[in-house]
């Protein structure tokens, strides 16, 4: 079953998080594997939830403390950080899976 997915260029590019991504692939260069981990990676972040996109989004693009978010969000200084951890977590998985379907679909056009 082919996956629809909308095109890297008509996307929103969101800064990438780069702790987040495997060690190998972290930084700029445009290999293939780099390339394809960026690509889940946004595709994987558009998968959380709103609200894990939102405190993502505070921790790694705007560089808030776990302070500031949870006065934010109006919530106490845990639960923000359980939530930020929790967010990363999702987003992992999600990458993971991501990089799956990509590598599946790549085998499929090689053959």
């Amino acid at each position: 079953m082919p996956v629809n997915l909308i095109p890297l260029e008509q996307r929103p590019d969101p800064r990438t998080p780069q702790h987040l991504l495997p060690v190998h692939l972290r930084g700029s260069d445009n290999s293939r594997e780099n390339l394809c981990c960026r690509t889940a990676l946004r595709y994987a972040i558009e998968l959380l939830s709103k609200k894990q996109r939102q405190v993502l989004h505070m921790r790694y693009n705007l560089g808030m403390s776990f302070r500031a978010i949870s006065e934010e969000l109006g919530i106490s200084r845990s639960a923000a950080a359980k939530r930020i951890k929790r967010s990363q977590e999702t987003l992992k998985s999600l990458i993971e899976l991501c990089l799956l379907v990509q590598r599946d679909l790549n085998l499929d056009d090689d053959m």
